[in-house]
């Protein structure tokens, strides 16, 4: 009969009668989101002010397709009536000036000039306060998203171990966050060398270096199957033992999806998630 899947070790700290659905749960994962055989579970309660934020990049493409781009300083004189005393000192002008001459032509010239202009000065008072922004220059266009966000953090602690029940899961977390492997050598010394690395073929030549772990995030009802830790932070400065060890420490953690969300995604977060067994 085939072996019964054994469970994960845990890497915890004891919170006594404290609800599940207050404590963040832990997972190494594939790129397929199963649990890599072999890593832990991490728990541990989250303190207040976690967020999980996403952001959606929507623009107002038409803004500059207007009037006002082409020709701002016109339309803003125009919107702001400060070209009506030019057209209406020069009006008046050219009547004075028909008015004053003696020749018939020159009085004909003028007088058309000047009441021409005048109509012009009347329109200008008109366009006082006018825009050539419309509904459709500032429709906004939806231009893309990015992964979604978590940001908390968690709080270990020590009733009989330290290190066992901080360190373990801190270093663990930092083990998970950071790449698993980095080459000591440029990808140029790896062609030349021949250095490649295990089972990637030629292309482990020029891509010698293995990324971070993926990582599930499970909080009361919400489940992000896969995830990346962007970042880590550690308070030096926590309580410690007399051995230098934490008693206590509170860890800051950024995560991110590794993609976009998309609205078949959404559902899966608020759902109840139980963790697979390994394999």
């Amino acid at each position: 009969m085939p072996t019964a899947p054994s469970s994960p070790q845990i890497l915890d700290s004891n919170f006594q009668r404290l609800s599940d659905h207050l404590i963040v749960h832990f997972r190494a994962v594939d790129y397929d989101g199963k649990p890599i055989p072999g890593e832990p579970e991490i728990i541990g309660p989250i303190e207040m002010d976690a967020a999980h934020e996403m952001g959606f990049n929507w623009q107002s493409s038409f803004e500059q397709t207007g009037p006002e781009s082409k020709a701002p300083a016109i339309t803003a004189m125009l919107q702001a009536g400060a070209l009506t005393p030019l057209t209406n000192s020069i009006a008046n002008a050219a009547l004075s000036v028909a008015t004053a001459s003696g020749s018939a032509g020159v009085r004909s010239l003028f007088n058309s000039v000047g009441t021409e202009l005048k109509g012009i000065t009347t329109d200008l008072k008109d366009l006082r306060g006018s825009t050539g922004i419309t509904k459709i220059n500032s429709t906004q266009i939806f231009s893309g998203s990015a992964p979604s966000k978590i940001s908390c953090r968690l709080l270990f602690r020590a009733w009989s171990d330290p290190v066992k029940e901080v360190e373990a899961p801190l270093r663990k977390l930092m083990e998970w966050a950071t790449p698993q492997y980095l080459s000591p050598n440029p990808v140029l010394a790896q062609l030349v060398v021949g250095n490649k690395v295990t089972k990637k073929g030629i292309v482990g030549y020029l891509l010698p270096s293995t990324a971070p772990l993926l990582v599930s995030f499970r909080y009361g009802q919400h489940y992000f199957q896969k995830m990346v830790i962007e970042s880590i932070s550690e308070p030096l400065t926590s309580p410690r033992d007399k051995n230098g060890h934490y008693t206590e420490c509170s860890v800051g953690l950024t995560l991110a999806t590794l993609k976009s969300p998309e609205r078949k995604d959404i559902a899966p977060y608020f759902r109840q998630a139980t963790w697979s067994p390994q394999a």
